[in-house]
């Protein structure tokens, strides 16, 4: 193991990438744990990406990587990136999925989720998914203020009142901000009173 280790650091002095590579796949069966085979295919992946410029080759081995450990979340990042960086979405929304699922805490997780939910939306143009992404996010976490805003984001550009009305009377009650649920009130009167001429509602936020 020390003689590979010390080629390996030759090579890399040398700038032989490709040698390199050669060296540490050769290392990949000569270590014990999985998180040390997932480090090295990891390692192999950003040279052929940022050393050679080989952007298969370094999704190949990430994803050796992952059919090693498919919750690692080393690998689950060097995916995601790079597949955000080629624009790869159809690629990226399952990365981003096993990243959610193995997210440390639910916090962790609702902010991948965000970033599916706007994925669908802005890049892949899958309005119905991206909705139900959000909405599957404040059912899970009723003070989710990010999803309440892209929903809002989402229904006033598509001109969906009545799901619009839907979300503030949904986050006005878990609101921190005084001055922004006062706004929100605002809001859901001028919807009552000019969309559904519904006077006895908009009155109730007044």
């Amino acid at each position: 193991m020390e003689a590979v280790d010390a080629l390996a650091a030759t090579y890399e002095k040398a700038g032989k990438w490709v040698d390199l590579v050669d060296i540490l796949d050769s290392k990949v069966p000569l270590v014990d744990s999985v998180e040390e085979k997932v480090g090295l295919r990891i390692r192999i992946g950003e040279i052929w990406e940022q050393r050679l410029g080989k952007v298969e080759e370094a999704i190949t081995s990430f994803r050796r990587g992952l059919e090693l450990d498919g919750r690692d979340p080393r690998v689950l990042e060097a995916l995601a990136a790079i597949h955000l960086g080629e624009r790869r979405f159809a690629d990226l929304l399952p990365i981003l999925r096993r990243q959610a699922g193995a997210a440390s805490d639910k916090a962790a997780a609702r902010d991948v989720r965000l970033k599916i939910a706007a994925l669908l939306d802005r890049e892949m143009s899958e309005l119905d998914k991206a909705i139900a992404e959000y909405r599957g996010i404040v059912e899970d976490d009723e003070t989710c203020i990010d999803a309440y805003k892209a929903l809002d984001e989402i229904f006033t550009r598509t001109e969906r009142w009545e799901d619009l009305v839907e979300v503030f009377e949904q986050r006005i009650p878990v609101e921190p901000d005084p001055g922004e649920a006062a706004l929100l009130h605002s809001k859901a009167a001028g919807l009552y009173e000019e969309r559904f001429s519904d006077l006895r509602k908009a009155a109730q936020h007044l």
